[in-house]
């Protein structure tokens, strides 16, 4: 089977897509849209691409302290790459999650729809509005590319604004990152936890601005000294700089500035090119390190600034909804914070190996926020905190309440 007719088999008419509503405030509907890989068949994967026998258990071991029990590809590693088809496909799939999520809020049409994705081109905004059977010039538009701290941006962006409060408002996560994962990355100990942390995974998520409010937000730009290098689709200089003021919620550190780009069509961090011309490459040890303390930081440099470090304890476990990029950047999150006694524990509740997802980028906070109102550890009428770290990087907090 080609590749194209491979992605179109994968492309299912009538998913069982969930779909979740916190009182109407933010309602979600996600899909991986791709055949589920568990651990077990990630080794077996491997050594049938060429992981030697010997190599088995320590890769078990390596894949299993991820957090992640299951991922999602519709690009098979020895699938030769069909951008146009992926592109197209990605399209529809989004038309199709962004359909179920008017009809739930009960809208025929929108006013705002903003992309998040950490690879994709922004023709994929116009492209999904199309196949949904929107007009594009109709709707306002916009990219984020700020990989996984993309939906928690979006949210912060949108809600800053504060001109959507009446507005139709949808936020549409699109991952297709098994496009990342080559047959190489499988053979080695030293590549093969790329394949065990990213999959595909897709979640809209329409949002009453109206109940939503964000009163303390920080998004800090700066290079994260290349711990993930990843080829993406889309170019930092496609977004055109303008004479707008950047928002003062963003801060820049260490020659943040240098790597970001906001237009008015777009926003971008810039992400290093693997070398020898590799989809992705990862720093383990140092990718851990750095956004675990980074991210840290930067929430508690703003509940100083909100003259309320006891913020997040005071959520008791409810409505602190992290980007569980894996179980070990978020148990160094969590650690730190405790340290800095933001929290009463230093285990974190990594629920992604329960629910069998795995790290998405921009989807996986909407994911994780998803599962989180049905397991009924997130309340209306009451504070939150969020916070998401990103490749490149971008680190997102923010404080708010659901009204």
């Amino acid at each position: 089977m080609s590749a194209r007719n491979r992605q179109e088999s994968l492309y299912l008419p009538d998913p069982e897509i969930e779909v979740n509503s916190l009182d109407g405030i933010i309602t979600i509907a996600s899909h991986p849209f791709a055949p589920p890989t568990s651990n077990e068949q990630l080794v077996h994967q491997a050594i049938s691409l060429g992981l030697p026998i010997a190599d088995a258990p320590a890769a078990q071991k390596l894949i299993d302290a991820t957090g992640f029990t299951t991922r999602y590809w519709s690009n098979s590693p020895e699938d030769e790459q069909n951008i146009p088809a992926a592109l197209e496909r990605t399209a529809k799939i989004g038309a199709k999650l962004l359909r179920t999520v008017m009809a739930q809020q009960g809208w025929d049409d929108l006013d705002v729809f903003v992309d998040t994705s950490a690879i994709l081109p922004t023709a994929i905004n116009h492209m999904v509005l199309e196949a949904a059977g929107l007009n594009a010039d109709r709707i306002s538009t916009r990219s984020l590319r700020y990989a996984c701290a993309g939906f928690l941006s979006a949210l912060i962006d949108l809600e800053a604004a504060k001109c959507f409060q009446k507005a139709r408002v949808v936020i549409g996560a699109m991952e297709p990152l098994s496009l990342l994962v080559e047959r190489s990355q499988f053979t080695s100990l030293d590549t093969i936890a790329i394949p065990a942390i990213f999959g595909d995974d897709y979640a809209f998520a329409a949002v009453d601005f109206d109940r939503f409010r964000i009163h303390h937000k920080k998004i800090r730009v700066q290079p994260d000294g290349n711990t993930i290098k990843l080829k993406t689709l889309y170019r930092p200089d496609q977004a055109a700089e303008t004479n707008s003021p950047i928002p003062d919620y963003y801060e820049f550190l260490n020659g943040g500035r240098e790597i970001f780009t906001y237009g008015p069509n777009g926003a971008f961090v810039h992400i290093d090119d693997p070398v020898c011309g590799q989809n992705a490459s990862i720093d383990g040890p140092n990718t851990g390190l750095f956004f675990g303390d980074e991210t840290a930081d930067v929430g508690q440099v703003l509940l100083t600034e909100m003259g309320d470090l006891n913020f997040i304890r005071n959520l008791h476990g409810y409505n602190f909804v992290r980007h569980p990029a894996s179980k070990p950047v978020d148990q160094r999150i969590i650690k730190r914070m405790f340290l800095g006694k933001l929290l009463d524990t230093r285990e974190p509740d990594f629920i992604m190996g329960q629910i069998k997802r795995s790290n998405s980028s921009s989807a996986s906070i909407a994911i994780n926020l998803q599962n989180r109102i049905r397991l009924g550890l997130i309340r209306p009428q009451a504070q939150f905190f969020f916070a998401a770290p990103g490749i490149g990087s971008a680190i997102a907090v923010a404080a708010g309440e659901f009204t």
